[in-house]
């Protein structure tokens, strides 16, 4: 979460706002115990909304790289060999550290934990494969 933060902080330039907002909910979200379901819970609402951002600023950076192709009249080739170079290079991985927690949850009688940790899993390989 931190990483994906600063990594949007750094987009948009560090504008007020988006530091302030930054330091209050990272400030909130630190007073929480280590291993509450709230905090758990809170990371995994942060990281669905930085994916969003993430897929808004895309958008906006992709149709914008569509104004300039078109202006340079890039061939449909070179579009295609373009974005299969990126997705080459975007593919997800999975995070182990949230197989072990699910493994460990199951064993321990945490119903709620194999399901977060299954769905943090995917969430963070997608928010890290389009922030790279």
């Amino acid at each position: 979460v931190e990483h994906a933060q600063k990594t949007l902080l750094q987009t948009v330039d560090g504008e007020a706002e988006t530091v302030e907002a930054y330091a209050s909910f990272h400030d909130a979200l630190f007073k929480l115990p280590e291993l509450s379901k709230d905090r758990i819970n809170t990371f995994m609402s942060e990281i669905e909304a930085l994916a969003s951002c993430v897929d808004a600023m895309t958008q906006s950076e992709v149709e914008a790289l569509t104004v300039v192709w078109e202006a340079l009249n890039v061939s449909g080739n070179d579009r295609g060999a373009f974005w299969e170079s990126v997705d080459s290079h975007t593919q997800s991985e999975s995070s182990d550290v949230f197989v072990q927690i699910k493994d460990v949850a199951s064993k321990q009688g945490e119903d709620w934990v194999p399901k977060t940790a299954s769905l943090a899993s995917k969430n963070v390989a997608i928010l890290n494969s389009r922030l790279n």
